[in-house]
């Protein structure tokens, strides 16, 4: 899955993605492998858990980040429960794994429009 679908890019981004995650962890059984290409600070991803019925419980979910800079925010999904903000850099992997991440916790790239 890439997001947002830049056509060429977006195939060699995921290439790139699924080869760097079988060389970081060889022999893992993924719920998901994402690629995502920010080429500004206009594109992101809104708050949401990725609790569907397809992906397994517990699995780690790899996301690989390309171009600009971001921020990855993590939050429980308890009311006044503090927010984690983890910056990922060009080429970056972030991992959410546990065997209840995706119930407890949502996760965003929000928009930050002064990143060019």
């Amino acid at each position: 899955l890439l997001r947002p679908n830049f056509g060429a890019l977006g195939v060699i981004l995921a290439k790139k993605a699924l080869q760097k995650a079988a060389e970081l962890f060889p022999g893992q059984n993924w719920s998901a492998v994402l690629a995502n290409y920010y080429a500004d600070g206009t594109q992101h991803i809104s708050k949401h858990s990725d609790d569907e019925p397809t992906h397994a419980i517990g699995a780690p979910i790899l996301t690989f980040s390309f171009g600009t800079s971001r921020d990855f925010i993590v939050r429980p999904k308890k009311e006044n429960g503090p927010k984690t903000v983890v910056h990922l850099p060009h080429n970056s992997c972030c991992i959410m794994e546990g065997p209840r991440f995706q119930q407890l916790y949502t996760h965003e790239v929000p928009k930050r429009m002064k990143v060019k």
